[in-house]
């Protein structure tokens, strides 16, 4: 899958996916934090198992991406790249289940922990989906889904509509903030790309006529005579 940020033609799902290869271990860190923070609400069994079953997800992605992730990188195939975006929708979709999850066993003080742990998840998606709007599409549309559910949560729980209307207010004006700021991370990733990808040459001669640019002094005035002796 090529670049969606337009403009060149190195593909932005594999370099997407190499910085995600990269963060698996901060996801299995916040994966254990996160199961060990909500065993008071939810209770051990069902924070055990969430757990495993993230961990076990966090695997079979790295083996799903193998070929892209290999050193050299080997292409896949198209089956590949369809089971590859189901995997990462899945992994993220994992994890902002734990967020209905509070909800359910935890009420209100549940529905908070939430409201905190799925913006924190937006957001490493995004940066981590720097050049490809379909490795963002995948890992964000969950927490997106599970955010949208959060006025429904506070209606069921006998919240008044204002406070719903409020909260929906509040999850579209996040969704539309981090979309504008992935935008910039994509441009800043499309502009530092050309850069690199200037030949050395043209590099070269840019530096030698900005050297040719600065101002030069007269050796003369770079050369001090010792005083002459008076007479």
């Amino acid at each position: 899958m090529s670049d969606t940020t337009g403009g060149d033609t190195v593909s932005g799902w594999a370099f997407a996916v190499r910085q995600r290869r990269g963060a698996m271990m901060q996801r299995v860190a916040v994966g254990l934090a996160s199961s060990l923070a909500a065993t008071p609400l939810v209770g051990w069994p069902i924070a055990l198992t969430w757990g495993a079953a993230y961990m076990a997800i966090q695997v079979w992605e790295a083996f799903v991406f193998g070929p892209v992730n290999a050193s050299p990188s080997c292409p896949m195939s198209r089956a590949r790249h369809v089971l590859g975006g189901a995997t990462m929708f899945a992994n993220t979709g994992l994890y902002g289940a734990l967020s209905l999850l509070l909800w359910v066993f935890g009420g209100p003080a549940g529905g908070v922990s939430a409201a905190i742990m799925l913006p924190a998840a937006m957001v490493y998606s995004m940066v981590n989906a720097p050049r490809s709007l379909t490795v963002l599409a995948c890992t964000v549309t969950p927490q997106i889904l599970y955010m949208t559910a959060f006025p429904l949560l506070l209606m069921q729980m006998g919240a008044p509509p204002a406070t719903a209307v409020t909260a929906a207010a509040a999850v579209t004006i996040f969704v539309i903030y981090c979309l504008s700021v992935w935008r910039g991370l994509a441009e800043r990733a499309r502009a530092s790309r050309r850069i690199g990808c200037w030949p050395k040459t043209t590099r070269r001669g840019c530096a030698r006529r900005w050297t040719n640019r600065a101002p030069s002094w007269p050796r003369s005035a770079m050369t001090f005579a010792p005083p002459s002796a008076p007479s």
